[in-house]
């Protein structure tokens, strides 16, 4: 069966309700009741403990791709293999906890890091302690967090669970976004928004194609 991908409890109850064919792995997920997030959970002992406390899905309970490149990740994933059997053999599915906007420059690309690192209003990388966010309004990070998606898959994950998925929130600075894809995509939203002669009377925008929200903000200090 094709792993499943986990974001919400409210989407767990629109994959029960489908009706099709369910693997094994599925049908303990359709049926679960009880989720369980084991930080770290390196032992069949946790596992099996899980299992008697009737947990159905287990989030990061035996692996989590965190400050892992895709190679690194595949690979910390397959090593997990025998818990991974034994939570399928007592019922369980096994989620891999993978992050959808934290970033750290050793994971990435060499010389990439920069270009998907979020921005603030004066253009400059937003940092979180030793990381910066990613920004998923970046076609560029979209691919790197679907790369790395694919890899805990490939070393054998029943499902993943996207962690940090802010997109346009931030950890400890809750600031918004303004890459350069972050103002294109508000400059389409202004124009579907508004017609002309509205951005031009309401809002002094007199050429929406060439609007720099950013540069806008940057200039009000």
């Amino acid at each position: 069966m094709p792993p499943v991908l986990i974001f919400t409890v409210a989407a767990l109850a629109g994959l029960a309700s489908r009706d099709a064919q369910a693997g094994p792995n599925l049908e303990a997920l359709q049926n679960a009741r009880a989720f369980a997030i084991c930080q770290p959970g390196n032992s069949g002992d946790d596992v099996r403990a899980m299992s008697d406390m009737g947990v159905g899905v287990v989030v990061r309970g035996v692996y989590g791709a965190w400050h892992r490149s895709p190679n690194l990740a595949r690979d910390g994933q397959a090593a997990k293999q025998p818990l991974v059997d034994l939570a399928r053999n007592l019922g369980m599915c096994f989620v891999t906890m993978i992050t959808s906007s934290a970033i750290y420059e050793s994971d990435v690309p060499e010389g990439r890091y920069e270009q998907m690192v979020a921005r603030d209003a004066l253009n400059r990388m937003i940092p979180t302690g030793n990381w910066h966010q990613g920004c998923l309004q970046n076609p560029e990070f979209r691919e790197y967090v679907k790369r790395l998606a694919r890899a805990v898959i490939d070393g054998g994950a029943d499902g993943i669970h996207y962690d940090e998925s802010y997109g346009k929130w931030y950890w400890m600075r809750p600031v918004p976004g303004f890459c350069d894809h972050c103002c294109e995509h508000f400059r389409e939203y202004l124009k579907d928004k508004f017609d002309a002669e509205t951005l031009s009377a309401r809002f002094g925008i007199d050429d929406i194609d060439s609007l720099s929200y950013r540069d806008y903000l940057a200039e009000q200090d």
